[in-house]
């Protein structure tokens, strides 16, 4: 930004473009964004920013926003950039805060800068620039795993934060919008560097504040711009129209996105792209892994004997007479979440079983964890352990101490169970996950490998200053971590698989599939698939553990998982001595497995409206911790479409037990089909065009135009 010469103060600066309008007022030693609009989003006053300082001598935070105690506030505008510079902060001398507001029609963009000449302070974090907004009417998107809407927002109270990338916080935009529109606010970093988001709605406001992280955090003179822009704009439409938005920037800047052809991701092999279902269990223990074992998977497994963890995966196999795939866990002789990372050896007899079930058309992927070490391995006498090695590596939070996650487990000392994340910049942590992926292929003949937390670790700043990174911010956690796949990738045989938890979008190119366990909130929106399909396999949906037996959760999540374009199930082999469950699968299953090449090849259109005759809704507890209903129509709807738009195909699913009358409909210029094209049954009605019919019990049926 240009030397300011002169003092220019203006007590109100409008920022404006077509459709919106942003006032902020400026005093001598402060500035706050004061008012404005984006279409039926209201803009209420907040800071531009918020900061915090430490003093590396005491320890002390100091904690500062753009409102108010700066020794110096100027601005300028030229044409179209609105320029604002913040000096000295509470009698802190020698920081300075520049930001730019960059005007276009229908959005503005916001970049930022921090200069610290001072000995004794460091930057910490700072806020991108964020607005609070209210409205009537205003439905909330937050980017929480396949994306969340909170409707009538301005009525609810909810709290949710979190580090991004994070299991939940996969992508970086947010939208707030009434009945027509409203503002979509996008974090475009193309680079995913760590961040910290607090989302809320409260007393009719909602806000997504995101925090930026300084690197050379914890060191004096650490100027740096926070990455990216932040961009507000007006949103006319929903949530898809966001995430449209959104895609526009992932394919113009993000450098997480692979190259995809034809038929999808080129560097997948086809078999694996191929996969309607997949199932997860795990091998029982053995007398040496004492009870440990993987709390979820586990339960309702143990009343079945020693061979059923292959044998009922072969059965279902034969029922449903296609490939699938099986996530197997606990085939080490470690303990479950003790010792890590030291998996190999294998239990005796698991790759003679490995054979038998490929043998039978089941690919077999078995899990590690490839972030965490057990701080307590050291008590089995470990050459290379936690205690002489692993600490090194370690992240380290800002107080000095290890970054762990604690696990119900305990070591065979008794003590519990604690996972240490390697810092992603360690050349020790790649060296030894690279050997671990080669000696287990090659000892095993598995599939593939399963890279547990890779894409769902917290990532959270590391501040240790003997890492091969600055203390603090920055993108080294993510591209620490994908430099290690790169290696292993290296070596990757041509006909595996490899994929990893959750589905944080920097990790895309390291893999090839997420495992989305986690899509089972309530008022979820399948807005990460309708921005990544055919970048990457999404695989299934957590049916097991403690909704195991919820028997409409299973066909919600069933049906979803089929019109979100995921590949479908990891839920656990003994489905197949479920009548009622099996009746429901084979529908689903056969669905996905004839529509393969589309799901690979094209693009998720927004949702066609269904409305069925009855009123009655489906409403079942929401899965994993979330404390949440879910609530559904019986017959769910999805729409895709070729990406060379030959062909669209509409999906419609009855997830109730009773046959169910509905309608569909769906906007005709959007989906750019013509009436003549039309299936029987459809009907043109104004821009739209409409459906009137039933299904069967358990029905789902496909239109292709």
């Amino acid at each position: 930004m240009p030397e300011f010469l002169t003092k220019e103060l203006y007590k109100m600066h409008c920022i404006k473009g077509e459709n919106y309008e942003i006032n902020i007022s400026t005093k001598d030693n402060g500035a706050v964004i004061e008012n404005g609009k984006f279409g039926d989003a209201v803009i209420l006053k907040t800071p531009l920013f918020y900061m915090r300082l430490k003093n590396i001598e005491t320890e002390e935070n100091i904690l500062v926003d753009s409102s108010e105690l700066w020794e110096n506030v100027k601005v300028k505008k030229i044409f179209k950039n609105t320029e604002f510079v913040f000096e000295n902060p509470k009698g802190v001398k020698d920081i300075t805060v520049f930001m730019c507001a960059k005007e276009f029609d229908g959005y503005v963009e916001w970049t930022q800068k921090v200069i610290n000449n001072n000995d004794n302070i460091s930057v910490m974090e700072i806020t991108y620039p964020t607005p609070k907004v209210t409205g009537e009417h205003m439905n909330y998107f937050l980017p929480i795993h396949s994306g969340k809407v909170i409707e009538e927002a301005q009525d609810k109270e909810y709290a949710y934060e979190d580090y991004y990338p994070h299991s939940a916080t996969c992508m970086q935009f947010f939208a707030m919008y009434g009945k027509t529109s409203g503002i979509y606010i996008g974090i475009e970093d193309g680079k995913a560097a760590s961040k910290y988001f607090k989302m809320s709605a409260k007393d009719k406001i909602l806000f997504a504040e995101v925090k930026f992280f300084a690197p050379g955090a914890s060191l004096a003179h650490n100027s740096f711009e926070p990455w990216g822009k932040c961009k507000w704009q007006f949103l006319k439409g929903d949530w898809y129209d966001a995430a449209m938005l959104y895609a526009d920037f992932v394919k113009r800047e993000a450098t997480w996105l692979p190259e995809i052809g034809e038929n999808g991701r080129e560097d997948t092999k086809e078999r694996f792209k191929n996969i309607p279902f997949w199932i997860c269990d795990y091998i029982p223990n053995s007398e040496s892994q004492g009870d440990n074992k993987p709390m979820s998977l586990s339960a309702g497994s143990d009343i079945y004997d020693s061979k059923y963890w292959y044998e009922a995966p072969i059965a279902l196999q034969k029922e449903l007479g296609m490939p699938i795939a099986y996530h197997v866990y606990n085939w080490h002789q470690i303990p479950f979440n003790i010792e890590y990372p030291h998996f190999l050896p294998a239990k005796d007899g698991f790759k003679e079983k490995v054979k038998l079930l490929q043998e039978n058309n089941i690919t077999v992927i078995p899990y590690i964890n490839a972030v965490g070490w057990e701080i307590h391995d050291y008590e089995k006498d470990h050459e290379v352990n936690f205690k002489n090695t692993g600490y090194k590596n370690a992240k380290l939070k800002e107080d000095g101490s290890y970054v762990t996650e604690r696990y119900p487990q305990r070591t065979v000392n008794g003590e519990k169970s604690y996972l240490a994340p390697m810092c992603g910049t360690s050349a020790t942590w790649h060296k030894i996950m690279k050997k671990l992926t080669h000696d287990i292929e090659c000892e095993t003949g598995v599939d593939g490998i399963y890279f547990d937390q890779v894409s769902a670790a917290a990532a959270i700043p590391c501040y240790s200053k003997e890492h091969n990174h600055l203390p603090g911010g920055g993108n080294y956690w993510v591209e620490g971590y994908n430099t290690m796949m790169k290696e292993i990738n290296t070596q990757k045989p041509d006909d595996k698989f490899y994929f990893s938890e959750c589905q944080n979008e920097p990790f895309m190119k390291s893999f090839d599939g997420f495992l989305t366990w986690m899509w089972v909130q309530g008022s979820e929106v399948p807005a990460y698939s309708a921005i990544y399909a055919g970048y990457i396999q999404l695989i299934g949906r957590c049916t097991i553990g403690a909704k195991k037996d919820d028997f409409d959760f299973f066909k919600y999540c069933t049906a979803k998982s089929l019109l979100y374009g995921q590949q479908l199930g990891w839920c656990k082999a003994d489905i197949i001595y479920s009548e009622k469950h099996m009746e429901f699968l084979k529908n689903a299953v056969n669905m996905r497995y004839k529509y393969t090449k589309l799901f690979n090849s094209s693009k998720m259109l927004r949702p066609p409206v269904i409305k069925t005759e009855t009123d009655s809704k489906m409403i079942t507890r929401a899965g994993l911790h979330f404390d949440e209903d879910i609530v559904s129509d019986w017959v769910l709807g999805g729409a895709w479409q070729y990406r060379n738009k030959e062909k669209t195909v509409i999906f419609a699913a009855n997830i109730s037990d009773d046959a169910q009358k509905f309608t569909l409909r769906f906007n005709a210029e959007e989906y750019g089909v013509s009436e003549k094209a039309l299936p029987e049954g459809f009907k043109k009605v104004g821009n739209e065009f409409v459906y009137e019919g039933k299904l069967d019990r358990f029905e789902i049926k496909a239109w292709e135009i």
